[in-house]
Formats: structure tokens, C-alpha cells, sequence
């Protein structure tokens, strides 16, 4: 049986990977939500032989109103985001347009064309609270949504999931990330400079989130909030020092302050029937060695 789902935030590094997954199954039929530019026209040119792959590009609200309303499907995967730590005044509206309003739209459109059940994809940084205030105005947009998701649940019975997850890595991982980074300079044989030498990392790969979203996709899980999360912090320099004792080219870092930048504990019941697959250090080396 083919499973018909909607997708926001095919571009980023997450979107891409699940879409490329869902597709190779053959069981799925994807409906991917793009704004029209030349990034997402190149990035929907590589699916287009894909029989199920359905590309819905639009250039204003009224546009997606018009072509969401043709869109029969059984779930929205929601990766749509736009992250900012520490935001300025430019930033404001493209976060609160991103994060709020587009979703929202999304969601709004969703109940009026009956789709069962929508995954919103959170980040632990909602969880990170500073006297009981968001940590910043990123996580307090995204708390925003989750609000509005919890609402339209309510109101019009739309079987609504937060997926919570931290930082991942993954192959063709081209994000301004500590782990990208140091492999790009690696591959360069540059060195990377890291601020802080005792730095912890809670991390998973790509595959392991896709994972999470197929558990809830196709196993009975009751709608609420869930949180995937690696059992072991890793510690960065340790990490690298690992890694280096098997490398004839050694990954060249120049580290920072002494200063320990530890995980945050989260108290929040994880995905049941979800175990963590990849591990980062395998996995780091078995890239180096393949390039």
C-alpha cells in the first residue's frame, strides 16, 4: 500500500535525506513543498525521474492555498525552519514567516483537506530554558508552533507528533556544523580552529532521525511529544584523538580555552521502538578512509 505523504524543508540536510529514503522504498508517493528559486528548481530536478515524487512550487500564500487544495495525502512531515542563535532585528521576520506562519499555513491547510496526522520536527533547544524562558528567540518560534499544533489538535483532531532532536552529521552534510567543517578541512588538509577544547556533543546521524520518522510513519504511536537522543555525549577532543590514532594524515585542530561546555539534560520520554544505529566515531572513520 502506498503511503502518501506531504514534505516542508526538502532542502535542508534532514529534508534531503528523507526524501531520498522515502522514494527508494517505492511505497511512498512524496509531495514536496517548495518556494520557487532557482536552489529548489535544482534540488527537485534530482527526483524527477522518481514516479511518486510530486514537486508543489509556489510563490505566495494564495499560490500554495491553490495547489495545497488539489493535494490528497496522508501525513505532513514539517522540516521547515530557519535557525538563527542570536538573532537581530533583520532576522525577525524571515524566523516568525519560517517558523510560524508558513507552518501554520501548512498546518491550517492540512485539517481543511482532512490529512490524518502531521510530524513536527522540534529542536532540544525548546527544551533548553533559562528561568522558565526560552533560550532564545529561535527555540520561543518553534515553541510557538508546537502551541499552535497542540491547538488545531484539539480543535479539529489532527493526530499531532514533536519529534525533538539535536545536532546530526551524515554524508553530503554541507552545513556550517563542528562536524562538516572538520572534515572539509581535513579533506583540504587545512586546520580547523575550535574555541572551546572540553567540549561535549550529543550527536546522531542522519539515518538514525530517518529512522525515528519511519517508526512514527508506519508503527501505532500515539500522538505527543517524543524525543530521540543519543545515550553517550561525546567529548569532542577525545573524539578527534580517537579518530587520529588510526589516520596516517592526521585531522589537524587548534583548540581553544579549557573551558567545559557540557550536554543539557533532558527529561522527555523517548520515541518507543527507536534505538540509536550509528556511531559517530565509526562512522567518521569509515568516511575518512572512503575519501
Amino acid at each position: 500500500m502506498i503511503k502518501k505523504y506531504v514534505i516542508t524543508g526538502a532542502a535542508g540536510f534532514i529534508g534531503k535525506n528523507l526524501v531520498k529514503d522515502l522514494l527508494s522504498q517505492k511505497k511512498s508517493k512524496i509531495y514536496l513543498i517548495l518556494r520557487k528559486s532557482k536552489k529548489n528548481q535544482i534540488l527537485s530536478k534530482k527526483f524527477t525521474k522518481e514516479p511518486n515524487y510530486i514537486p508543489i512550487f509556489f510563490k505566495d500564500s494564495n499560490e500554495l492555498k491553490k495547489k495545497f487544495r488539489k493535494i490528497n495525502a496522508d501525513v505532513v512531515i514539517n522540516l521547515a525552519t530557519h535557525y538563527v542563535d542570536k538573532h537581530n532585528f533583520e532576522d525577525l521576520e524571515k524566523i516568525v514567516s519560517s517558523n510560524i506562519l508558513f507552518c501554520s499555513q501548512i498546518l491550517e491547510l492540512s485539517c481543511e483537506r482532512k490529512i490524518k496526522s502531521f510530524i513536527n520536527i522540534c529542536s532540544v533547544m525548546q527544551l533548553y530554558t533559562h528561568n522558565k524562558y526560552p533560550l532564545n528567540f529561535y527555540a520561543a518560534s518553534k515553541d510557538s508552533f508546537k502551541n499552535i499544533g497542540s491547538f488545531y489538535s484539539k480543535i479539529y483532531g489532527i493526530k499531532f507528533f514533536n519529534l525533538f532532536i539535536g545536532d546530526t552529521y551524515g554524508d553530503n552534510d554541507e552545513r556550517k556544523k563542528i562536524i562538516p567543517i572538520i572534515l572539509k578541512n581535513y579533506k583540504k588538509n587545512k586546520t580547523t580552529k575550535i574555541m572551546k577544547r572540553k567540549l561535549e556533543l550529543n550527536i546522531l546521524h542522519v539515518k538514525d532521525i530517518i529512522n525515528a520518522i519511519s517508526i512514527i510513519l508506519w508503527k501505532k504511536i500515539k500522538p505527543g511529544d517524543y524525543l530521540v537522543r543519543s545515550k553517550i555525549n561525546i567529548k569532542l577532543h577525545r573524539l578527534i584523538s580517537n579518530i587520529n590514532k588510526v589516520l596516517k594524515r592526521k585531522i589537524k585542530i587548534i583548540w581553544g580555552n579549557s573551558k567545559f561546555i557540557k550536554v543539557r539534560k533532558i527529561n522527555m520520554r523517548l520515541l518507543p521502538g527507536w534505538k540509536q544505529n550509528f556511531n559517530i566515531e565509526t562512522e567518521i572513520k569509515k568516511y575518512l578512509n572512503e575519501n
